[in-house]
């Protein structure tokens, strides 16, 4: 099936050039496009949705041409008389290409007798929220720690934990909520990685409390404090976290500049102003050290006595 959008009259009597919208099914020939399509804008080959792991390359799906090239992808799963939307991707953004897949999709619902056509987002996903409202869809339920669940079942982030552990590399855990921490740290704790690294803890971000490092750091899990979370744009009291490195121990922290912010003073000043406020507040030559040196050099791969 093939469907086929051109611009407005008014534009092709202007002079400039007609784009078109072509949609058709996807087909056994489209499978290195999707595989490369769904790396660059998912980065897995696998969605979970309401506890259901899709193995997206085997679903039928719908392609959008854009100029006659592939530009945009709509996958979906049929059962119960329900089509669910999976996957809904466009690489040219703001030429209809969503929407058109989408109305696409809820004719293919209709001649399959379905009797409802429904998609799950996050919550947090504003853009995508609102781009569904204005096809016509409806918020009907909220699922709450649907996303931690989710995670939960995805084998590629107990692959990455165990490929960081073979090839003896660093692992930070990213803006990972407080139950993927946990879980990331089992795994971390199941395979000896001893090079795993939570970064800026006290940022809202991750908002780790001192219990919760005391729970993770026999794991071999270090904690990065960071300039920016004493900066102005997070805030942080520095006695407070000195207070933490005390209480949990200069052996699991590591102090960085993660000065990236244009507003931010260069790296280098970054990292004498983070050292200097500990040492102000009460490390000692050692213990400064430990988190400015010693551990750090070990999250690179380098051994200092």
């Amino acid at each position: 099936m093939a469907d086929q959008e051109r611009d407005s009259e008014d534009r092709r009597q202007s002079g400039t050039s007609t784009a078109t919208i072509v949609v058709r099914d996807l087909e056994a020939h489209d499978q290195p496009w999707m595989h490369d399509f769904l790396i660059t804008y998912t980065h897995s080959l696998r969605v979970v949705s309401r506890g259901t792991l899709h193995q997206v390359p085997e679903l039928p799906g719908l392609i959008a041409i854009y100029n006659d090239i592939p530009s945009a992808l709509l996958t979906y799963h049929l059962a119960d008389r329900e089509l669910e939307v999976v996957t809904l991707h466009a690489a040219v953004q703001r030429q209809g290409l969503g929407a058109r897949l989408l109305a696409v999709a809820r004719e293919r619902a209709r001649a399959l007798g379905c009797y409802r056509l429904w998609l799950i987002t996050t919550n947090d996903n504003e853009p995508a929220i609102r781009f569904y409202q204005r096809q016509g869809m409806t918020l009907v339920a909220i699922h709450h720690n649907a996303l931690e669940e989710s995670r939960k079942l995805k084998p590629e982030i107990r692959d990455i934990v165990h490929l960081c552990a073979d090839r003896n590399v660093a692992l930070f855990f990213g803006h990972a909520t407080h139950s993927e921490i946990y879980k990331l740290a089992e795994e971390v704790d199941k395979v000896g990685l001893k090079r795993a690294v939570i970064d800026h803890p006290y940022s809202p971000f991750l908002n780790l409390s001192p219990k919760m490092m005391k729970e993770l750091a026999p794991v071999g899990i270090l904690f990065n404090f960071t300039w920016d979370e004493l900066s102005p744009l997070l805030g942080v009291d520095p006695q407070i976290m000195y207070n933490t490195i005390r209480e949990v121990g200069p052996e699991h922290f590591t102090l960085s500049s993660d000065a990236g912010e244009p507003l931010f003073p260069d790296s280098v000043e970054a990292m004498r102003l983070v050292r200097g406020y500990m040492e102000a507040f009460g490390l000692n030559q050692d213990e400064l050290y430990t988190v400015c040196t010693k551990n750090p050099a070990k999250v690179v791969g380098l051994e200092f006595n």
